[in-house]
């Protein structure tokens, strides 16, 4: 019995000749479409950012960079000296908190909505851990140290809102951020907030325009290229946070003491437990 044709009897082979078909065909598609190509575009904002624009962006990313440097020193502090597996569990969920939330804050697309959004981040930090708030004793002996790291966060903020913005618009943010973090205060180590973003724009209408202060594509995508080496660099504070939080709870004593801090990976977030203490 005679075979019918070759051509597709072996897979690989077939599979070889229809990727080299599709190369062709793509390369015919350019060639034809090139010509054309003025025809094409794509709407992004050609405003590029002004050098206020870029400076919050810069000073509120360097913001945030030292903050939680230092709040994984303080950390890595705690975890070498602490035995106690509540106090261990808490100091881990602390970090991965402040972690997420900051880089959140500080990766608004509009520069002067990261330096909004840190600010009233870093105030409801500093209520969260205030006395007799919800996180005023977490840390038992540690307390002391949490707090004062998250104050200088605070006065930072403050500090660089006061540098780049006009006496107007300082008074502005202001009251905003007083108003938001009364309104919306931390009640635990989840760091549920409700969007700066969208209550600002809710409050401010047809006054608000973000686009103009989003900047070009290219800045955009430097941003967030530079966002990327540094986290490959240090690596993902986050991993490191959830990683460490599996060595806590092997120290201790058992595979998974009821203090310890439960995680499992969902993209870049994680799934905290939520029967423990705050």
């Amino acid at each position: 019995m005679q075979r019918g044709s070759t051509d597709c009897a072996r897979p690989i082979g077939c599979t070889r000749k229809s990727v080299r078909w599709l190369a062709n065909f793509i390369a015919l598609l350019v060639i034809a479409v090139l010509p054309g190509c003025s025809l094409l575009s794509i709407k992004s904002p050609e405003r590029p950012l002004s050098d206020r624009d870029m400076n919050a962006r810069l000073l509120t990313r360097e913001l945030t960079t030292n903050f939680l440097a230092a709040s994984t020193r303080n950390t890595d502090t705690i975890l070498a000296v602490e035995t106690d597996p509540v106090v261990i569990e808490r100091t881990l969920r602390w970090e991965l908190g402040v972690i997420e939330s900051s880089r959140q804050a500080e990766m608004q697309l509009a520069p002067l909505m990261s330096l909004l959004d840190t600010w009233t981040l870093a105030l409801q930090l500093q209520g969260f851990l205030s006395e007799g708030r919800p996180g005023g004793k977490l840390f038992g002996k540690h307390q002391a140290g949490v707090r004062a790291i998250t104050d200088e966060y605070a006065d930072g903020a403050h500090s660089l809102a006061r540098s780049l913005l006009s006496s107007k618009e300082f008074t502005e943010y202001q009251n905003f951020v007083t108003s938001y973090v009364q309104t919306h205060p931390l009640m635990d180590l989840r760091f549920a907030r409700p969007s700066v973003l969208t209550e600002w724009t809710r409050q401010k209408g047809a006054q608000t325009n973000l686009l103009d202060a989003v900047g070009t594509i290219s800045q955009a995508l430097a941003r967030f290229a530079v966002r990327a080496a540094d986290d490959g660099r240090r690596g993902f504070p986050g991993a490191r946070a959830r990683s460490r939080s599996g060595v806590a709870c092997k120290s201790a004593g058992a595979v998974r003491p009821a203090g310890c801090l439960r995680t499992r990976h969902r993209g870049h977030g994680a799934h905290r437990a939520r029967g423990a203490v705050c």
